[in-house]
């Protein structure tokens, strides 16, 4: 009975010890992806800025106070 015991007590601490584990590789792997969500969203936000730039330069080159072109297709 005690070697069953002490077996079971055994096994606890084993599965206690893997448990904790797989918690620790759970947490590490959701702040990874919480990174990886925030990297690609600052990532997004500078294309949108940069595009916007990009169209507020071109737009300010080509377009007439009231917004029409200023340059015409030739064809």
């Amino acid at each position: 009975a005690k070697r069953d015991a002490a077996r079971q007590a055994h096994e606890a601490k084993v599965k206690a010890k893997q448990d904790k584990e797989d918690a620790r590789r759970a947490a590490a792997k959701a702040k990874r992806e919480e990174k990886t969500r925030q990297l690609i969203e600052s990532i997004a936000a500078e294309i949108d800025e940069s595009e916007e730039k990009v169209y507020g330069d071109t737009c300010g080159d080509l377009c007439q106070e009231d917004g029409t072109f200023a340059v015409t297709d030739p064809q």
